[in-house]
């Protein structure tokens, strides 16, 4: 989840079919990504199928959007680098998925595995977010930090691979 423009396709495309998108379509609605994973920790091992929705960012699909957050499982909190009105978006979006939760399921922000990705960091030069004030943001609302670039599929690997380790270890404790 974040605002329109910040990369979420990218990174759900990137992540499941290891393609990037150069051209920007916005999402209507919610797109639909999926892969399986075999996944070993705590001496056991896993095959999991995720399913992973994309979730358009503009406001007109919020109660699109509602409707996924109620059996949402863990989230991606994605900002854009070179845009600090997307930074600036992310307490919306956080308290968009807690509120909706915590009406529907009971379920506070403790229980859902959320991190927060810092997308785009292979345009530098533009770069207006530091990393320190995401890594700020992050720890100040109890979540893992991560920097990524769909385009390359800089740590993209790394962000979900921890996502999924947190989803398991509440799933199974």
């Amino acid at each position: 989840m974040g605002a329109e423009a910040v990369g979420k396709s990218c990174i759900v495309k990137r992540y499941c079919e290891g393609r990037f998108i150069k051209r920007y379509i916005s999402t209507i609605g919610i797109d639909y990504g999926t892969k399986t994973i075999k996944y070993s920790g705590e001496g056991k091992s896993h095959i999991m199928k995720i399913n992973l929705f994309d979730m358009a960012g503009h406001d007109e699909f919020r109660d699109i959007r509602i409707e996924f957050y109620d059996n949402t499982q863990s989230g991606l909190l994605v900002y854009d680098v070179t845009s600090m009105a997307s930074f600036r978006a992310l307490d919306g979006w956080l308290n968009e998925l807690i509120t909706i939760r915590e009406c529907n399921s009971k379920i506070g922000r403790d229980k859902i595995p959320i991190i927060l990705v810092a997308n785009k960091i292979d345009v530098e030069a533009l770069r207006v977010v530091t990393r320190e004030q995401g890594e700020d943001y992050a720890a100040q609302n109890g979540m893992k930090y991560f920097e990524t670039s769909a385009n390359t599929g800089e740590g993209i690997q790394e962000a979900f691979l921890y996502l999924f380790t947190r989803l398991l270890s509440t799933c199974y404790h």
